[in-house]
């Protein structure tokens, strides 16, 4: 099982390192230098000593003393120096042409914007890792980790450690890593690789977290699930995304914009609504939006308005989507379809995802444009865990009102108060 470089994990630090590169890079400092780098790392605290404060000074300069006492193999600084600027390199930030180093137009533009989580830091970030392929090898290994998760919902994260036995991106390639993937005896699958548990922890230490705090994917107790924008990662690489609605001759379901709500109290109240003359198609979705259109639906779309937060123009509709909204923190919209639960979970979501497809075709996509679009089925009780992995295969995000609380979405969480 090939492996990655394991030394730093969170983005910033990342990005620091790129930084600290430059100014090295630019006092003609030799950046190849494990022993310059890898020191330039722990003084800034990208690189830090166990125990040791990176803001004492005393103590660090002490540890830094101790540490250049010991072989170079032994010296934590100086292999964090070699694997982070490998993971730098892969990412596409570092450059080694003509025998020097130097920061990549990519990774030049990346200092000169905010940190994650603007919105352009985030694709950059999003482009790197998807773009990201290891030495020797014609394998995407992050987009393959999308792979796995994307035919196995609910994937433990340890078992993501088999994207790395993966030498292509070819359909063959990814049976033979879910054949491992879905061994039930993990130490078996492993063992048939020839690895051990260490060599699929240290696998799995870094790509995982990228893609999580890019928001391609989640990860909670260990179990990762594709967000709205990873499905989109992973379907762009086959085709281009629908980025406006075609005109189909005879039909004329326009686009519904609803009315705008700014409290709960502006959804209106469950009841007929006439358009006039209807087409049977017309009449049986608006049979089925009546239908649902109960007290119960009602108060729960409000729960969703009253729980908003960090969005902008939010409307509903009384003859389409529940909940249409723009998020204030990134160019999205994000698209809620409400569902009462009784015993009924899995028809519901089959039946919210129909219908929120079926929204953002018709009503999101001619004013998005190009924006993303989170979908986001929400439910009044727990539809249960394979209604779940059924709706996060097809990108749709979940959102719980229980009588303990709300239960969230971790990718969903910033739009959400309380």
């Amino acid at each position: 099982m090939r492996n990655f470089p394991k030394q730093v994990t969170r983005i910033q630090k990342l990005r620091a390192a790129v930084v600290l590169a430059r100014d090295l890079i630019g006092r003609n400092a030799d950046l190849a230098n494990d022993d310059t780098f890898g020191y330039t790392l722990a003084h800034a605290g990208v690189y830090t000593f166990s125990g040791v404060d990176p803001g004492n000074a005393r103590l660090l300069e002490e540890r830094i003393a101790l540490e250049r006492s010991k072989a170079r193999s032994h010296q934590g600084a100086q292999t964090c120096a070699r694997e982070l600027r490998k993971t730098l390199q892969l990412l596409g930030f570092l450059e080694h042409v003509e025998g020097t180093w130097q920061i990549s137009s990519t990774g030049s533009r990346l200092i000169a914007i905010p940190d994650v989580p603007d919105t352009e830091a985030i694709a950059i970030w999003r482009d790197a890792l998807l773009r990201l392929k290891e030495e020797r090898v014609a394998a995407h290994t992050a987009r393959n980790m999308l792979r796995l998760i994307a035919a196995e919902p609910g994937l433990e994260r340890r078992r993501l450690a088999f994207a790395f036995e993966m030498n292509n991106d070819s359909e063959a390639e990814l049976r033979r890593a879910l054949a491992l993937v879905r061994t039930p005896d993990f130490a078996a699958a492993l063992a048939a690789v020839g690895a051990s548990r260490f060599t699929a922890a240290n696998a799995v230490k870094v790509l995982p977290s990228l893609l999580e705090q890019t928001r391609l994917i989640t990860i909670a107790r260990s179990v990762c699930h594709l967000t709205v924008d990873g499905s989109r990662a992973l379907s762009s690489a086959a085709a281009p995304p629908i980025v406006a609605r075609p005109a189909v001759e005879g039909y004329r379901r326009g686009p519904r914009g609803g009315f705008a709500v700014t409290e709960p109290d502006d959804v209106v109240q469950p009841g007929r609504v006439s358009r006039g003359t209807s087409t049977a198609e017309q009449q049986i979705h608006s049979a089925i939006r009546l239908s649902e259109r109960t007290a119960e639906h009602q108060q729960l779309v409000r729960s969703v308005v009253a729980g908003l937060h960090n969005v902008q123009d939010v409307r509903c509709s009384t003859d389409a989507f529940d909940v249409l909204c723009k998020s204030a923190l990134e160019d999205a919209f994000l698209l809620f379809e409400a569902k009462t639960v009784d015993g009924d979970g899995m028809a519901q979501a089959r039946t919210a995802l129909g219908q929120l497809l079926f929204y953002e075709y018709f009503d999101v996509l001619p004013v998005a444009s190009r924006s993303p679009i989170w979908r986001v089925a929400v439910f009044n009780a727990e539809p249960g865990q394979e209604a779940r992995e059924f709706l996060a295969h097809f990108g749709v995000e979940c959102v719980v009102f229980l009588e303990s609380g709300m239960v969230v979405a971790q990718s969903l969480q910033r739009y959400f108060s309380g």
